[in-house]
């Protein structure tokens, strides 16, 4: 039977006493108390309808980005990488429009994630959750 989980220490599942376990990766954080939530606060409902200012500011905004073409790096333990090896992002309808350029993980790429999370790990892990 698998362990549990209690209070940061492996208990075991037949006895309730601790499992002889001192692998810090089977700990975790017990979230004390209440969080404040914050109330929402929603943006105003608009309709888009013809002749309205957020109409004109949409039509605007889309015309600027279908005239931009835009390159989306990749973002390794908070650098960008630009890797060569890219794909292209298309307007959903006109695809011979490009949106984007994304550039592709390789190995060393996703090497470099898998280290930047392992390294990134514990201080997550201990952040307060308010």
């Amino acid at each position: 039977m698998p362990d549990l989980f209690f209070v940061g220490r492996v208990m075991n599942e037949y006895d309730g006493l601790p499992a002889q376990r001192n692998d810090s990766s089977t700990q975790m954080t017990v979230m004390n108390g209440n969080p404040t939530i914050p109330t929402p606060v929603n943006e105003p409902i608009l309709t888009y309808a013809p002749g309205t200012l957020e109409r004109a500011e949409l039509q605007t905004e889309l015309e600027v980005q279908s005239t931009t073409v835009v390159d989306i790096p990749l973002v390794i333990g908070g650098e960008e990488i630009r890797t060569g090896n890219t794909s292209n992002v298309v307007m959903p309808h006109a695809h011979s429009h490009v949106l984007a350029t994304v550039h592709q993980a390789g190995k060393e790429e996703i090497g470099q994630a898998v280290s930047a999370a392992a390294a990134a790990h514990h201080e997550w892990s201990t952040t307060r959750w308010e």
